[in-house]
């Protein structure tokens, strides 16, 4: 019975995943001519439910995922340190971390091919900031943790 019972919640599991995947995930797809148009918050609630308690962590994982710009909005009231780390198996994913306050990079987008990238971005000042994404047929993981810099 036990056996049933894990094998019942990995298939939801599995069939979550998939659905989830296998959607758009309500992102508009077209490219326009200038970024601050193409960046569009997160809003479907199938993402934000990989999203917890920014900016403390984030993290999703991506099958064959395409999107124009995206962004996960938070604010930080202390002094904040992310570590970012991308795992690409196929396609690419370029990630940033942008102030929404000055409307200026603390991380340019930088572009996430095959393997591993692990950044450490330390964010100073107070204020609003966003994780920024482009995603071009990605199949992998990506993580942002958040820990207060003393």
């Amino acid at each position: 019975m036990k056996k049933v019972s894990v094998l019942f919640s990995l298939l939801f599991v599995l069939t979550l995943f998939v659905s989830c995947s296998t959607e758009n995930n309500g992102v508009d797809s077209s490219a326009s001519s200038q970024e601050q148009d193409d960046i569009s918050p997160a809003a479907d609630e199938s993402i934000k439910e990989d999203i917890v308690d920014l900016p403390a962590h984030l993290y999703q994982t991506t099958e064959m995922r395409t999107s124009s710009l995206l962004r996960h909005d938070f604010d930080i009231d202390e002094p904040t340190s992310l570590e970012i780390n991308v795992s690409t198996s196929s396609g690419k994913l370029s990630i940033g971390v942008k102030n929404r306050d000055t409307d200026t990079y603390v991380l340019d987008l930088t572009e996430c091919t095959k393997g591993e990238y692990n950044q450490a971005v330390s964010l100073k000042e107070t204020g609003q900031y966003s994780i920024v994404l482009k995603i071009s047929n990605h199949t992998g993981s990506y993580e942002v943790a958040g820990t207060p810099i003393e």
